[in-house]
């Protein structure tokens, strides 16, 4: 049974059930719990994504606001 809140007397101690993680979110083979106290493992694995910032500079205007895409070799 899957627990997301523990109470000790009038105190709540742990509270998952406001938590936003999803195992998208959460790092490939790590365990977590999710907001129903359901344990997950995460999927997310950062060597299958980058991000790049460019500085393209031009002086030809037909090229300005032009949507560029970038594939990782």
């Amino acid at each position: 049974m899957a627990v997301n809140k523990v109470i000790l007397g009038n105190s709540v101690k742990i509270d998952l059930s406001g938590d936003t993680v999803n195992a998208a979110s959460v790092l490939k083979g790590t365990t977590f719990h999710d907001p129903q106290g359901v344990v997950r493992t995460g999927t997310y694995d950062p060597d299958s994504e980058f991000v790049a910032f460019l500085d393209i500079r031009t002086s030809n205007p037909s090229l300005f606001g032009r949507q560029v895409t970038i594939t990782k070799v």
